[in-house]
């Protein structure tokens, strides 16, 4: 992970060892086996960089060499975007970006997301998740070798609004009427 030094898990025999890198990085002892490489902002702007290791025999057999790539990936940044409000009727939409790493949308209801690995993510709210009348939508974004990044936004699910005006009536000129009306989500106008 950028950020990181990386710990050599290496074996030699029967020679002097020598740590290079094609790299700008710096090893903080290039003699020992599993040597510590601090990686620079080149090598981490790279993405990766190449470890060798020299065994040096003192005979007359020739020399050891391995290499190892090491791959540096990018922190990981998760923004799930801001709290919204829809209608039951709605999806929703997320607003959300996400650096170095692979998404995944997850949440606390039990609706359904159309692709739950784009950033931009659809959900569809359950029956469930419109009668608790709110979902909190979670995206964390993965990468290997780093921490998960990870931001939620909540999402407020307003219900439909009805309005029952009752039946038709007649009534004699100079009386009052009273409505026998329901209504519900709303303010009544």
């Amino acid at each position: 992970c950028s950020g990181s030094t990386f710990t050599a898990s290496a074996t030699a025999t029967n020679g002097s060892i020598l740590w290079t890198s094609n790299g700008t990085g710096t090893f903080t002892d290039a003699t020992l086996e599993d040597a510590v490489y601090i990686p620079s902002l080149a090598d981490i702007t790279n993405g990766s960089v190449t470890l060798t290791m020299t065994v040096t025999n003192a005979g007359a057999c020739s020399n050891a060499t391995d290499d190892v790539i090491l791959t540096i990936t990018g922190i990981p940044t998760a923004d799930a975007g801001i709290d919204q409000s829809i209608c039951e009727t709605a999806s929703i939409i997320a607003a959300a970006t996400a650096t170095n790493g692979s998404i995944l949308w997850t949440s606390n209801g039990t609706g359904t997301f159309t692709d739950a690995t784009i950033e931009d993510a659809v959900y569809i709210p359950s029956l469930a998740d419109i009668t608790n009348g709110s979902v909190t939508l979670t995206m964390t974004v993965s990468s290997g070798g780093c921490a998960d990044a990870t931001d939620n936004f909540v999402v407020t699910i307003d219900q439909l609004s009805t309005a029952d005006a009752g039946i038709d009536e007649s009534i004699c000129s100079g009386s009052t009427f009273t409505a026998s009306a329901t209504a519900t989500n709303g303010s009544i106008l």
